[in-house]
């Protein structure tokens, strides 16, 4: 299996960024299909899933991924890789 581990550089606080992932990211549609269980401790969203289990760790001004991902996760790492480089790359400036 593989492990997904990533570092993205933000211009917000991590309360920033927990409100913007629960508004944006968690009700989407698409990723219920996947997502067996999500809970926030703090300021760490740990994630249970059909393509992987970790953890996105938010710290004022930056985004910590870690995410073992499954058999399944592995065979489309390229894709989650660069959802998760879409998503978090819009917070990386606060001007669009």
């Amino acid at each position: 299996m593989k492990k997904l581990q990533k570092k993205f550089k933000t211009d917000y606080t991590a309360m920033e960024m927990k409100n913007w992932i629960s508004v944006n990211i968690l009700p989407h549609e698409l990723l219920k299909q996947f997502v067996k269980r999500v809970e926030w401790q703090n300021y760490n969203l740990y994630i249970d899933s059909t393509i992987g289990t970790g953890y996105i760790k938010l710290i004022d001004y930056e985004i910590e991924l870690d995410i073992e991902l499954s058999v399944f996760g592995t065979m489309m790492s390229r894709t989650i890789e660069s959802t998760f480089d879409k998503e978090f790359k819009k917070l990386e400036s606060r001007n669009p």
